[in-house]
């Protein structure tokens, strides 16, 4: 009997709960473009996926930096596409950057620090 009077009360509160969740979908665009330099190659970044904490106007962020690596290494071409991954600090627009990069020619990793802008909400 109390299951029935249950499932009644949670029945009759369906259509409140979804009017109550209803808003409108906004399509927004967001991300951050970023220059970083390793000393050696420079380092075109767009924000890629990743996990973001906010404080107001502050973020903080781990992502993957889908990237164009910009060095002049004979015989490989000057532009070559990479993935970096990295920790991102945003105030407002602004943006600092520390994305790591691992060189498979050379079998290391390279830490490219840059500036950047960010775009969207």
């Amino acid at each position: 009997m109390i299951i029935r009077q249950v499932l009644v009360v949670l029945f009759l509160s369906i259509p409140g709960l979804l009017v109550a969740q209803e808003k409108k979908l906004q399509p927004a665009l967001s991300g951050t473009a970023m220059m970083a330099t390793d000393g050696n190659a420079v380092y075109v970044n767009l924000g890629g996926p990743g996990l973001k904490w906010v404080q107001g106007h502050w973020q903080l962020s781990i992502n993957m930096l889908p990237s164009l690596r910009f060095v002049s290494d004979k015989p490989r071409p000057f532009a070559t596409p990479s993935l970096g991954a990295g920790f991102l600090i945003a105030y407002k627009r602004f943006v600092i950057g520390v994305p790591f990069y691992y060189i498979a020619s050379r079998q290391e990793w390279r830490v490219a620090p840059g500036v950047g802008v960010r775009f969207g909400k």
